[in-house]
């Protein structure tokens, strides 16, 4: 199965620059519960300065090895190549979905775990690093090609963790909209 699409970040906050992501990926199965993923994405940041120009974009390819259903525990495990900025990363997650057929809804768990290291001269002075989460998130269908979706998020890294108020652990709160063709 071939899919694609674009994903965005738009914060609330004048600090935060905003993100549009475009991906195109290829999917196929290696059994009625597990698949392998494969695909590109391109990051990009209109807001950001990087040497006086105004936008900065990156590319990464990525392989995954998805579903499985232990006990209704769905995992996954990731690896990511970022091309321009010569970065490596491995991030394993485990989703849990409780359905809530009263209202057409469900509660969707997660928890992800990663680790991501620098092999270039883009960023030589960034350290390897860990980071995680975990969140939920409650799907609800408009139509049946389109998903409204609100949920929130933990989440937090190891790049700076001298207090529990530090911006590397953040609590947040996600609205999305997904739309089929």
């Amino acid at each position: 199965e071939i899919y694609g699409g674009v994903w965005t970040s738009q914060p609330l906050r004048s600090a935060e620059t905003n993100e549009v992501d475009l991906y195109i990926g290829y999917g196929f199965p290696l059994s009625n519960d597990w698949k392998i993923d494969t695909g590109l994405t391109s990051y990009n940041y209109p807001e950001t300065v990087v040497n006086t120009k105004t936008g900065f974009s990156t590319y990464e390819s990525y392989l995954g090895l998805t579903g499985g259903n232990f006990a209704g525990f769905t995992p996954s495990v990731y690896g990511y190549y970022d091309w321009k900025l010569d970065n490596y990363t491995v991030q394993a997650s485990v989703g849990y979905s409780l359905p809530i057929k009263q209202i057409g809804t469900s509660l969707d768990f997660a928890a992800t775990y990663g680790y991501t290291a620098n092999t270039g001269a883009y960023l030589s002075n960034k350290a390897p690093g860990n980071y995680w989460g975990v969140g939920v998130t409650v799907p609800y269908k408009l139509a049946p090609n389109a998903t409204l979706t609100g949920g929130l998020q933990y989440a937090g890294n190891d790049e700076n963790t001298s207090s529990f108020a530090d911006k590397s652990y953040k609590l947040y709160y996600t609205v999305g909209l997904t739309l089929g063709f």
